[in-house]
């Protein structure tokens, strides 16, 4: 071709290196291979570029050196949030968080959750991306372990996802978008045969002057393309005023600039880096590491994407939050995740403490005033505490009303206080309890247990409980001339008789009941280890069930009898042990309470609902909380505490005069109210001292022990 234009143009010219490098940068920027979806093979090859690796492992640092902080809004969370804290204090977050930042790349990452025996994260360990997929039909994701398939359980693992949204369930890669000419060298020679369709071996370049009308450098195109055999051809605007058959180039494929090519490669590789890094990074060509050393960046754009980043880890940690607020008994939706430096997190400590403490002081002394019969402006107040004006409502409030409300508090604190140290002591005999119940649960599952009865050696928590009913007991009685029974000695470490003589000589009411007393509570607890027993072989049951349901055997489930016990909360340190001896000294200790204040008396006939208020309280505490009823009234038959697992509510009984000195109003309960009741806490629904529903539930859980184990024996016949 080139031979045959040369006859016909005898003034054809070989362009000029500064030209051939002016057309090859319009010719690449005109020809692009399709774009392909980022696979991982390409993020691995971008990961592995030098630049890219010292980008990321920038920001790794960055993130790394934060410290994550557990928080809340809410001002009465704060112990909470302590609780929290140490919980999570142990788990080396630090060295994971930049697996989190691996989703900002690939799209999402993995991790297996490992609790410690306590139920508290232990650690989260990362599952590499190719073991994890997304079933777009069964709309689920997937781990992959061998030739085998697993649905991810949230449960079990966390899941982070970088921009998820419908069209993208697999998230988003930072990287999506970069021109693949990084990715591919390849690319250079598919571009080139692009070319050569386009173009021709023999690319010709003619030049016009600017003067000129489209129409006639139209003209002068196409005849030059007919020169070209039909192909495109290039023109080049000229101001040197010569005419076409002296502005006439030519240049073949292997005179192209390859300079340029790695030019747009590099401009693309600064694209990524800007991606990585913040939109304010500027390259240089240098000495530094790679090819092209990493230029200033502007401190702004690059805190702005360690915030992001940070932001998108304590978002993906909320996760863990749900799972520890379910176990440990708060609202995760009042506590959230921040990372912070350590010096910006003391100071912001500090700075609230100062605040918060200034604040105290001057409500403390506008609260003193105002009890004294001075009071303050609306303006004053706004101005002193630096709070809007238009929030300061005034009301109409007498010394008497204020010290009415004190009176209560104190009451209710009294009382709150008492059941706390009672619980707190009470767990003197837990960990030997525990035991026990591990032993007991080795001995059954050593033997055929679809024909044996598990029984379980609870006498500790049998005394346990008797002193715990005689603590509520005269801790009730006590109450009554607002004074806490103060014991030289702790009941708790005595002998049982030694124990019970000491409550006997503290109340010597009891020594006409004690037989009573101690008669009925022996049956109560009769049927307490009946329930218990049978909770915990269906808990094994189940556990064996669902081995068998899921192609398992028998001989296979039962190899690890430690094992069997832990995951049904009956090993060293069971949970379900835990809450059964907890949930049963709340019970004893209000039934001592009970029994005292359901006692005929003209003068105590009242009784307050006392709800620890707080944002563990629950609803249904919280709707009674601080109410007063008669004690013949038949609310009290519901809602007597304890009201669900772990309650903390408490009632106070009140006389005539104390009701008046409180200013209380007396509610009355009507059917409606008591169905919903019943509705609402099902179980709870009862006095803690009823032993008819106890005999109910061990009925009810006895038939489901024998359905279910027709189901096992069921299942392993079909194994046979």
């Amino acid at each position: 071709m080139l031979e045959f234009l040369k006859r016909k143009q005898p003034n054809i010219q070989k362009a000029s290196p500064e030209m051939i490098t002016q057309v090859t940068t319009q010719l690449f920027s005109e020809i692009y291979v399709d774009e392909k979806d980022l696979s991982f093979d390409d993020i691995d090859k971008i990961l592995k570029d030098i630049d890219v690796d010292t980008a990321i492992k920038k920001i790794e640092r960055a993130v790394a050196g934060k410290e994550l902080i557990v928080w809340s809004d809410n001002e009465k969370n704060r112990k909470i949030v302590d609780e929290i804290q140490d919980r999570f204090n142990d788990v080396k977050f630090n060295r994971i968080f930049k697996y989190f930042l691996r989703a900002r790349y690939y799209g999402y990452s993995c991790f297996e959750k490992v609790y410690n025996t306590d139920y508290s994260l232990k650690t989260l360990v990362f599952i590499p991306e190719k073991y994890i997929t997304y079933d777009t039909l069964g709309k689920k994701w997937l781990i992959k372990a061998g030739t085998e398939e697993k649905e991810i359980d949230y449960k079990k693992f966390l899941l982070s996802i970088h921009e998820w949204n419908v069209a993208e369930k697999t998230g988003k890669s930072i990287f999506t978008g970069i021109q693949t000419c990084f990715l591919d060298k390849e690319m250079f020679r598919r571009q080139l045969r692009g070319l050569a369709k386009k173009y021709g071996d023999t690319i010709i370049i003619f030049g016009f002057d600017l003067t000129e009308n489209v129409k006639k450098i139209t003209e002068k195109a196409e005849k030059m393309r007919k020169l070209q055999g039909g192909k495109s051809v290039i023109g080049v605007p000229m101001v040197d005023g010569k005419s076409l058959k002296d502005n006439i180039y030519v240049m073949t494929l292997s005179d192209l600039n390859t300079e340029v090519y790695t030019k747009l490669e590099d401009r693309e590789k600064e694209r990524l880096i800007q991606n990585i890094l913040g939109g304010t990074l500027t390259m240089e060509s240098g000495n530094g590491t790679g090819s092209y050393s990493l230029g200033q960046i502007h401190q702004e754009s690059f805190d702005e994407v360690v915030e992001e980043c940070c932001s998108f880890i304590t978002d993906c940690l909320q996760q863990l939050l749900e799972f520890d607020g379910l176990y440990f008994g708060y609202n995760p939706k009042e506590f959230y995740f921040k990372l912070e430096t350590k010096k910006d997190r003391d100071k912001e400590i500090e700075l609230e403490e100062k605040e918060a403490k200034n604040m105290g002081l001057k409500i403390d002394n506008i609260l003193k005033l105002n009890q004294v019969g001075i009071g303050l402006t609306p303006e004053y107040i706004s101005s002193s505490l630096g709070i809007d004006k238009k929030h300061v409502i005034e009301i109409e409030k007498t010394v008497a009303e204020f010290a009415k409300k004190d009176k209560k508090k104190l009451l209710i604190e009294s009382v709150k206080n008492t059941f706390d140290k009672r619980m707190r002591n009470s767990e003197i005999k837990l960990q030997e309890f525990v035991k026990n119940i591990q032993k007991s649960v080795k001995k059954w599952l050593e033997t055929d247990i679809l024909s044996e009865n598990l029984n379980f050696d609870i006498n500790i928590m049998e005394e346990m409980y008797i002193k715990t009913f005689l603590f509520g007991y005269t801790d009730s009685l006590n109450q009554r001339g607002n004074k806490e029974f103060q014991e030289e000695f702790d009941p708790f470490n005595m002998q049982f008789n030694e124990a019970i003589n000491y409550f006997a000589k503290k109340a010597p009411i009891l020594y006409e009941k004690l037989d009573d007393i101690t008669s009925s509570v022996k049956d109560t607890f009769f049927y307490i280890k009946r329930s218990t027993e049978l909770e915990a072989t269906k808990r094994v049951l189940e556990s064996l069930k669902k081995t068998l349901e899921n192609g398992g055997t028998y001989q296979e489930w039962k190899q690890d009898i430690s094992d069997i016990a832990d995951k049904a909360g009956l090993g060293e340190d069971g949970w379900y042990s835990n809450l059964v001896y907890r949930q049963n000294m709340v019970n004893a200790y209000q039934s001592g309470r009970y029994e005292q204040q359901m006692e005929d008396d003209e003068y105590f006939s009242y009784l307050l609902f006392d709800g620890v208020e707080d944002d563990r309280q629950t609803d249904f505490c919280r709707t009674y909380s601080g109410k007063v009823y008669k004690k013949s009234d038949p609310i009290w038959a519901l809602i007597y505490p304890p009201n669900h697992f772990n309650c903390r509510s408490s009632v106070i009984e009140l006389g005539a005069d104390k009701i008046k000195e409180l200013g209380l109003e007396i509610l009355k309960s009507n059917k409606k109210e008591l169905k919903e009741i019943e509705k609402e806490i099902g179980d709870f629904a009862k006095p803690p001292t009823d032993i008819k529903g106890r005999k109910k539930d061990i009925k009810t859980k006895e038939k489901k022990l024998v359905q279910l184990k027709l189901e096992i024996a069921e299942l392993m016949e079909g194994k046979r």
